[in-house]
């Protein structure tokens, strides 16, 4: 499989979730322009990634159920364009979490 080359912009970010909301990976108002690539590595605590359907924001227990599982101290890189939403929710308390989106 050949690799495509990221020769930026990149942006990234820091956000602390808790279990309750669910909150979009993305810095600033909207997604990074041209955005190819997500990374994103939970401090302290498990989270949950669910990609979006573009239409509405789904609830924690959604992302729960029908999300991925991403441990502590993990980084996991997803391909995922500005119109395709990730959306994030810790799996229990209040989780730290960086972020990078990447053109």
């Amino acid at each position: 499989m050949a690799f495509i080359s990221l020769d930026g912009p990149a942006a990234q970010g820091a956000i602390s979730l808790t279990a309750a909301a669910v909150q979009e990976i993305k810095v600033g108002a909207s997604p990074l322009e041209e955005r190819n690539v997500i990374e994103i590595q939970p401090i302290d605590g498990n989270i949950y990634y669910y990609y979006g359907d573009g239409t509405n924001t789904p609830n924690a227990a959604t992302v729960m159920s029908d999300g991925f599982l991403l441990r502590k101290e993990r980084v996991k890189t997803l391909e995922a364009g500005p119109r395709q939403p990730i959306f994030v929710v810790a799996a229990a308390g209040t989780v730290d979490v960086r972020f990078a989106e990447r053109a």
